[in-house]
């Protein structure tokens, strides 16, 4: 057989696609014919670096592939942690910082009115005094202490001195605030709160009038922005007085 009728077998030969009547006649020509045996070896090297070559692009695409997924795990696993932490940063911020009112109840607040001796700084700032103060000189002004039969998150007062019948009261709007976590808690709040200290120098006031606020949180925030002293006096009517009496 003609040596390019040979060649022209090659290719089949060479990917195994002819038939081996065909594969014998290429095998018997090649024996014979030197030319034909080193161009079918060329032809051979080339197919096998071919296959060499895509071998090591297949593997090279594997390894792209596999630093690509792990890359994309480990940015969801960062992602997804983040976002559990900020969740439960939420969700711990909600139940033990995002406080409501306490709505009042009988029983809820206990105040109790007392004297203590201070000493006025410098900065006009009042100071209890204590075996370290002793020689210092000493006022006695009155506090009145509150404490709730709940725990409670927060305590919230504000006060304006208002003018009613030609006479000045000292009008305090008070409120206790909860949390989620205060909530589950059965005991008593542990917190002894002053909420009215008068500076000794000043004139004392003819009466005080504590009141509980039927209101939310935001409405107590509105009510201490109230600059005129009727409208505070006012807000007394959504509220439940609790406390009333002179202060010395």
């Amino acid at each position: 057989m003609k040596c390019s009728i040979i060649q022209d077998l090659f290719v089949p030969y060479v990917s195994g696609t002819c038939s081996s009547d065909t594969m014998s006649e290429v095998e018997a020509h090649i024996q014979t014919c030197t030319k034909c045996r080193e161009k079918l070896a060329a032809m051979q090297q080339r197919v096998a670096e071919n296959l060499r070559a895509s071998d090591s692009e297949k593997v090279n695409v594997f390894k792209i592939m596999k630093r690509q997924i792990f890359k994309r795990n480990v940015i969801t696993a960062v992602i997804a942690g983040i976002l559990a932490i900020g969740l439960v940063a939420a969700v711990g911020s909600y139940v033990f910082l995002h406080d409501t009112a306490i709505a009042y109840e009988t029983g809820l607040v206990k105040i109790e009115k007392r004297y203590t001796n201070v000493f006025k700084d410098g900065n006009q700032a009042l100071h209890i005094i204590s075996a370290d103060f002793d020689n210092r000189a000493a006022y006695t002004v009155t506090v009145l202490d509150v404490t709730s039969s709940k725990k409670t998150f927060c305590r919230y007062a504000t006060n304006r001195i208002v003018e009613r019948n030609g006479e000045n009261v000292n009008v305090i709007y008070m409120l206790f605030s909860e949390t989620i976590s205060t909530r589950w808690s059965k005991s008593a709040s542990d917190d002894f709160t002053r909420i009215f200290q008068p500076q000794p120098d000043e004139e004392p006031y003819v009466r005080t009038e504590v009141y509980y606020l039927n209101a939310s949180l935001e409405e107590y925030r509105e009510i201490t922005k109230i600059k005129d002293a009727n409208e505070f006096d006012g807000k007394r009517r959504n509220a439940t007085l609790i406390w009333s009496g002179d202060i010395e």
